[in-house]
């Protein structure tokens, strides 16, 4: 059986975003669950530099979850968020791990 194609393909960075430092933080944006937030979040917000999607899975459904940079430690995490573009900004954001990320992309086994 041919698997089909994910429609979001040239938004997804997973395979980039494992090669991140897992000490690192990156500042977590959104987490969508269905087709229509995620085309709304990328009609409005792409292309963004240092905005990122990768695919998960949360209780067996996929989980799509939008993050932004790459900073090198916690602090410096927080000033990003305090320097975040406009658009990105009012949706609220929280700090995370890269390893965080990583653990979350091998959840995904599509």
């Amino acid at each position: 059986m041919v698997k089909k194609p994910n429609k979001y393909s040239k938004y997804l960075f997973s395979k980039k975003l494992l090669l991140i430092d897992s000490e690192f933080y990156t500042l977590q944006l959104s987490a969508m669950a269905t087709e229509h937030s995620v085309d709304v979040f990328i009609k409005s917000n792409f292309p963004e530099k240092n905005l990122f999607l990768y695919k998960t899975r949360r209780n067996g459904k996929a989980l799509y979850i939008a993050i932004y940079g790459q900073y090198s430690n916690y602090d410096a995490a927080l000033k990003g968020a305090q320097k975040l573009p406009r658009s990105l900004s009012i949706m609220g954001s929280w700090i995370k791990t890269y390893a965080s990320v990583h653990q979350d992309i091998q959840l995904n086994n599509d």
